[in-house]
């Protein structure tokens, strides 16, 4: 009897695409793994490379300039709050009919 959760296969060319889908799979999940244990050891015995620092360091400039802008624009936006909110309190001090 089949389980309602496997779906049904009906010709042996899909149970092989099956089978050659799982394997490619996980063959792809091992290369993987060794690719990145790989990547570490080299990382580490090269670790006086200077175009990673530099890429590095570019990633932390563009953060702190991202963050100059957004409070630039965040003060602006306060300033003029402030300011807008100023000349109302001025005009209705000194407009007698905005009381």
């Amino acid at each position: 009897m089949m389980s309602s959760s496997a779906p049904a296969l009906s010709s042996s060319a899909e149970l092989m695409t099956t089978i050659n889908r799982d394997s490619i799979m996980s063959d792809f999940f091992t290369n993987a793994n060794n690719f990145s244990n790989n990547s570490i050891t080299i990382n580490s015995n090269f670790s006086n490379n200077t175009g990673t620092e530099d890429l590095l360091m570019d990633q932390e400039w563009i953060k702190v300039l991202i963050r100059v802008f957004t409070a630039s624009i965040m003060i602006f936006i306060i300033m003029a709050a402030i300011f807008g909110n100023l000349l109302v309190i001025i005009s209705v001090m000194r407009v007698r009919k905005l009381r």
